[in-house]
């Protein structure tokens, strides 16, 4: 899919600059000893919440998974096993965390807890049960050739518990994504190797509303629901270039495949909009969203839309941060909260009323028919980049953690207006063009159907999308 134009940034007549935090913390691998000579800040990966706390995902040289209070930030547990060498500080996983996301259900159970994965090839479930060098934690080990540890580099549970996967670095020429069932942990159910050809970067269960339509060639030919009965939808995304939609529930991996959608640049990160569709966004600070059926909608680099008309100094945007999907459903947020930031360690949210809207017309790009509303910024709390951030909905609280191992905790003051900047995705000259976007790269699996809109996955005659990686300003994961 090629670059669109940027779309125009506007600011909300509501805009609010912030630079008020409410509490903050500075990570150490030392047991908070800041002040020792040999200190090596360690960025602050990962941010998830959890009724009572926050769980914390710091770099190299620490490795650490803490659980703070809420109230105080105060840590009251750090998980994982003793470092060889040191007798108080625990490693969660060996050689990075790569991944960590809170749950409400474990096996058919509602249990709160931590999935964390790392490039020690494991994830782990951490909750109530599990004591801090995870005594009674439940483990999974991805194994590749020569039963060799597969690092793994994100990871999902299902939202009922039931199922927990995990997407791996490559491996000789394999990447894989590894199914286990929670009860079973000792050895995976099934893995897809053929679904990505480099690094799965992006694993996300859909959730259970998100609606499924098949291309008319394809089977099933009827409508699938994100959970229900023999189907269970994920989304992959990887270094390849693709996003893609498979069957978690089926073994056969080419009956797995449901769609693929070919970007041409490297997916960091990726996620659901709700049950709209999926956002995604590459190494090298590019953005996009698509449809449900991973149909092509926005797609523009995120540096582009900038704001210059306010007083004071404008916003530029140098990096995507991360997204957020409302979970009100009162109409008034948007459906998706865009967080961006500046190399300064400045945030801004941005949002767009409908980002998965699809352009009817030919004529015009829908980026460029795309306005974005600037909402709010938060400012001076970090030196250099922020790698992470949770927008705490229910307490009205933004928190961010960054590459100055600094966690910040800042209230969330937007305001959201009717006016604020709208959009109409409709040419109403349009009506006897039809048809979808001739650059749509997206391949219902096991279609063999052949036209302009449908194209069987195919790297090497897409490799003019393909954008050149060595412009990408940050990788992954340190």
């Amino acid at each position: 899919m090629l670059p669109s134009k940027a779309p125009q940034l506007l600011p909300s007549p509501t805009y609010r600059l912030s630079s008020d935090m409410l509490k903050s913390r500075t990570e150490s691998p030392w047991s908070g000893d800041t002040d020792r000579e040999d200190f090596i800040p360690p960025y602050v990966l990962h941010i998830a919440s959890l009724p009572s706390h926050y769980a914390i995902a710091t770099s190299a040289p620490s490795n650490t998974l803490s659980i703070l209070d809420k109230h105080t930030l105060d840590v009251v547990q750090r998980l994982g096993e003793l470092r060889s060498g040191f007798r108080n500080e625990r490693e969660a996983h060996e050689g990075g965390i790569t991944g960590v996301k809170a749950f409400e259900n474990f096996m058919g159970e509602r249990r709160n807890g931590l999935l964390s994965c790392g490039k020690d090839g494991k994830v782990v479930v951490w909750d109530d049960r599990a004591g801090p060098g995870g005594e009674g934690a439940v483990k999974f080990n991805a194994l590749g050739m020569n039963s060799k540890p597969r690092s793994v580099l994100a990871c999902d549970i299902s939202r009922d518990g039931m199922l927990v996967a995990a997407g791996t670095e490559l491996q000789g020429d394999e990447a894989a994504i590894v199914y286990w069932d929670p009860r079973k942990p000792s050895a995976p159910i099934h893995q897809h190797t053929a679904t990505h050809s480099d690094d799965v970067t992006v694993i996300a269960f859909a959730p259970d509303d998100v609606k499924f339509r098949p291309a008319p060639s394809s089977r099933p030919s009827t409508p699938i629901a994100g959970g229900s009965g023999d189907v269970r939808l994920i989304l992959s995304g990887s270094s390849d270039g693709l996003l893609s939609l498979s069957n978690a529930n089926e073994d056969d991996e080419d009956e797995a495949m449901l769609a693929t959608a070919n970007w041409g640049c490297s997916i960091a990160q990726a996620g659901w909009i709700g049950s709209k569709g999926v956002w995604a966004g590459s190494d090298m600070e590019t953005f996009s969203t698509w449809s449900a059926d991973l149909e092509p909608r926005l797609n523009f680099s995120i540096r582009e839309p900038a704001d210059h008309s306010r007083p004071g100094p404008p916003w530029v945007t140098d990096y995507l941060v991360g997204c957020h999907t409302s979970k009100t459903g009162d109409g008034k947020k948007p459906s998706l909260s865009v967080f961006v930031g500046s190399n300064e360690g400045d945030v801004s949210l941005i949002s767009t009323k409908n980002p998965v809207a699809k352009s009817k017309s030919k004529k015009q790009e829908v980026g460029a028919l795309a306005p974005w509303t600037l909402h709010s910024t938060w400012s001076h709390g970090h030196i250099g980049i922020v790698r992470s951030i949770l927008y705490d909905e229910e307490k009205g609280l933004v928190i961010t953690g960054g590459e100055d191992a600094k966690l910040r905790v800042w209230k969330d003051h937007t305001e959201y207006k009717e006016n604020d900047a709208d959009m109409d995705m409709v040419d109403e000259n349009d009506e006897q063009e039809g048809g979808d976007n001739d650059e749509m790269m997206v391949s219902p699996a096991g279609s063999q159907k052949t036209s302009s809109n449908w194209r069987k996955r195919d790297l090497d005659s897409d490799g003019d999308d393909a954008m050149d990686e060595k412009e990408g300003k940050r990788r992954r994961n340190d």
